[in-house]
């Protein structure tokens, strides 16, 4: 890897728990400071990375937010998708959600998709998504906050807790909030439109 000077991705992190402190003692003390790393994954990374003043100084977290409509398109042309209609669906449709606008548009090239609506390709599409959202989602009652979250547009811990009957969910929201299909609204946060759906 020194030799080489790659760009060293390391993806769902969140996966790798066991292998952190191998990594911040062993693996990444001995790599040149001209390779560059990208951890990435769902939550932002643990106590073990903000307790070392070195890490502190090295780590640049970053959200991956939602694309803005202009990088979104910047994103479809370079993919090659022309068609305007099918631009403005594909737009629409993934809410600038960067993984949803990459499958949409895998979708759209390989297979030929143009009616996401109708296409049943797409429905088994966004349920695999839900499926991969919630098989990561271990707190029980944060499953019950996600299906509360689903029946409304827009919700705040008030709301949720109104809806899903429960006193207390402030632990459960914490987690949801921290999901990356979550997204601030104009009265609060609200799930993606195709996981609700």
């Amino acid at each position: 890897l020194n030799e080489v000077l790659p760009l060293l991705l390391i993806d769902t992190f969140e996966l790798l728990g066991d292998l952190t402190r191998y990594l911040q003692e062993e693996v990444l003390p001995r790599l040149d400071t001209r390779v560059k790393i990208v951890i990435a994954g769902r939550y932002p990374l643990g106590l073990a990375w903000n307790r070392d003043d070195v890490w502190q100084k090295l780590i640049r977290p970053l959200a991956l937010a939602d694309l803005p409509p202009a990088d979104s398109r910047a994103y479809l042309a370079r993919r090659g998708v022309a068609e305007p209609a099918l631009c403005e669906q594909l737009l629409t449709l993934s809410g600038g959600h960067p993984l949803t606008l990459s499958l949409a548009t895998d979708m759209a090239l390989q297979l030929g998709v143009r009616d996401f609506a109708a296409a049943p390709e797409w429905r088994l599409v966004s349920r695999g998504l839900v499926d991969q959202l919630l098989r990561d989602v271990h707190e029980p009652g944060l499953h019950d906050l996600l299906e509360a979250a689903a029946i409304v547009r827009q919700f705040d811990e008030a709301t949720l807790a109104a809806v899903s009957g429960e006193a207390d969910i402030r632990r459960g929201f914490e987690q949801l909030c921290r999901l990356s299909v979550v997204r601030p609204s104009d009265h609060g946060l609200m799930l993606h439109d195709d996981l609700r759906r």
